[in-house]
C-alpha cells in the first residue's frame, strides 16, 4: 500500500486552523488568513493572545478559549485531543517531518503560526543547478538578462 508523505505536515495546518477558529476575535471583522509562501504557510488570525494569558503560558501548553461554542464542536467531532495541546502538536509535527521550528508570534492584535519548509536543496546543489543553467544559457544563446533572471528566483 502506498504511504503518502506530505511537505508539510497535515497535522500541524489541521491544528493551525483549528486553533484560529477556537481562538480568534469574532468581534473583528478581519478574516483569519492562510498565505502559502515559497518558504512557509503562515496562518494568522484576528485577536491577540485572550483574557491575559501570556506568550510564555501559551508555549507551555495553557490556554483560554474564546470561542467555547466553535472549540466544542470541534472536539465532538474529534478534531481537539485535548485543551491546551494545539501548539505543543504543531511543534511536534514539524520536528517530526525534520523542519525548522515554527515561528509563533503575536502582534497588532493578530496571533500567528509559520510553518516552515524544508530547504530543498543544500548550498552545494544549488550551486551546481546554477552552474548547470549558466552553461546551458550559454551553449543555447540565451541572453545574460533572461539568464540572470532565471538565476535569481533560485537564489
Amino acid at each position: 500500500m502506498r504511504k503518502e508523505k506530505y511537505e508539510l505536515p497535515p497535522e500541524a495546518i489541521r491544528e493551525m486552523i483549528i486553533n484560529a477558529h477556537c481562538h480568534r476575535n469574532i468581534l473583528d471583522e478581519s478574516c483569519i488568513q492562510v498565505a502559502i509562501y515559497d518558504d512557509r504557510l503562515e496562518v494568522t488570525s484576528p485577536g491577540g493572545l485572550y483574557n491575559g494569558l501570556t506568550y510564555e503560558e501559551v508555549m507551555n501548553g495553557h490556554s483560554k478559549i474564546r470561542n467555547k461554542g466553535i472549540a466544542n464542536i470541534f472536539s465532538q467531532m474529534g478534531l481537539i485531543e485535548a485543551w491546551g495541546s494545539g501548539i505543543k502538536r504543531i511543534l511536534n509535527a514539524a520536528e517530526k517531518y525534520g523542519l525548522p521550528k515554527p515561528r509563533i508570534q503575536e502582534f497588532d492584535n493578530m496571533f500567528r503560526v509559520e510553518l516552515f519548509r524544508k530547504n530543498s536543496l543544500t548550498k552545494r546543489e544549488r550551486i551546481d543547478f546554477i552552474d548547470e543553467l549558466e552553461l546551458g544559457r550559454r551553449r543555447d544563446g540565451e541572453s545574460s538578462e533572461k539568464g540572470r533572471r532565471r538565476i535569481a528566483i533560485l537564489n
